[in-house]
């Protein structure tokens, strides 16, 4: 059986919860990606709520562990865009004219050819 969380964590929870959600939305850009960074990060606070409570700055770490969640997603998030996008270059040639070079080199003149070939 779950105890209930401490009063002093309801508390916090109930004073920040309007402007977490607003930060969040501001930094995610819609309002179901935000609540469901607020849900994380309040499951954050609550597992490390004997900390927190001891320290006197809880609604600034709970914050701060807020927008470094939303930091590490984001940096995730677009270093796997930029691998897609190297994967998407186009290409400027003309394919013709570089099968046709390929066909007339000679492959013992160019030891690339030859491994491709292999």
């Amino acid at each position: 059986m779950r105890k209930n969380p401490d009063p002093a964590f309801v508390s916090l929870l109930r004073a920040q919860q309007e402007s977490l959600l607003r930060a969040a939305r501001l930094l995610t850009g819609d309002w179901a990606t935000a609540e469901d960074l607020l849900q994380d990060t309040f499951a954050w606070a609550l597992g490390t709520w004997q900390s927190l409570a001891g320290s006197g700055t809880a609604p600034l770490r709970v914050r701060q562990r807020m927008v470094s969640v939303y930091l590490a997603a984001s940096d995730a998030a677009a270093a796997e865009q930029d691998e897609q996008d190297a994967g998407d270059e186009e290409y400027d040639g003309d394919p013709d004219e570089d099968l046709d070079a390929d066909l007339d080199a000679d492959p013992a003149d160019d030891p690339e050819i030859v491994l491709q070939l292999c």
